[in-house]
């Protein structure tokens, strides 16, 4: 599994932030915005079609896929574009 993200989620500042931001709505906002943004660009086909391709090559050589190993491969290409 991917290592535990280093993004200040442990920070005291993040709850009440993140409560403030639902709370007034920003939250959604800002969600809509980057799922609207990575649609738009392709970045989510590119994901599922990355994703497909892998399952496909597993089921061919009889081995199957689990979403752990998906996620593994597949999590240093998401986060790094």
């Amino acid at each position: 599994m991917p290592s535990a993200p280093k993004d200040g989620r442990s920070s005291p500042l993040y709850a009440p932030l993140r409560r403030r931001m639902l709370e007034n709505g920003d939250w959604d906002r800002i969600a809509a915005r980057l799922a609207r943004d990575l649609n738009e660009s392709g970045w989510i086909d590119k994901f599922k079609s990355q994703s497909k391709e892998m399952a496909r090559r597993a089921e061919a050589t009889g081995s199957g896929v689990s979403v752990e190993t998906l996620m593994t491969e597949l999590w240093p290409q998401a986060s790094g574009t």
